[in-house]
C-alpha cells in the first residue's frame, strides 16, 4: 500500500491525544469535511487539494459545535481560512513529508504538543512494509 494511502487510512489517529479524531465526508478535492473531537465538536473544513501520493491541502472555514456550523462568530473570524498543507516527495529513494500549518497563536501549544507524536506515527507508517499494518 503506498504511503499516502496508509497515511489517509490512519488520518483519524494521527492528531489525537484521547482516541481517534473522526472526520466526516471524503478527503477529495472540493469536498467539505468536519474534523471533530471526541465530544463531537471541531472544525468545518474544505479539502482544497488532494493529489494522491503528492499533496493535500485543507482550508479551515469555521467551527462545529452542538450540531451547528459556525462561520460568522468573532472567534471563528479570528482563525477562518487557516490551512494545513501536507506534501510528500520522494528524495533519493526516501519519503520526505513536509507539513505547513497556518494557525492562531492560541492553538500553537496544541500543535507543539501533538505534532512530535503525530510525526513519529507518520514515520512508523512510512517504514512499515506492506502487509504489516
Amino acid at each position: 500500500m503506498p504511503l499516502w494511502k496508509k497515511y489517509e487510512s490512519t488520518w483519524e489517529n494521527i492528531l489525537t491525544k484521547n482516541g481517534p479524531l473522526p472526520y466526516r465526508q471524503a478527503l477529495e478535492k472540493g469536498s467539505g469535511a468536519l474534523f471533530l473531537d471526541n465530544a463531537g465538536e471541531g472544525m468545518v473544513s474544505r479539502i482544497t487539494e488532494n493529489i494522491p501520493n503528492e499533496h493535500m491541502s485543507i482550508r479551515h472555514l469555521g467551527r462545529y459545535k452542538n450540531g451547528v456550523e459556525d462561520y460568522d462568530s468573532d472567534e471563528v473570524k479570528k482563525c477562518s481560512n487557516a490551512f494545513e498543507n501536507y506534501t510528500l516527495r520522494n528524495k533519493n529513494q526516501f519519503n520526505e513529508l513536509t507539513v505547513e500549518i497556518d494557525t492562531q497563536t492560541a492553538h500553537k501549544s496544541y500543535f507543539e504538543e501533538i505534532w512530535p507524536t503525530a510525526l513519529v506515527k507518520v514515520k512508523a507508517l512510512a517504514e512499515t512494509r506492506e502487509g504489516e499494518i
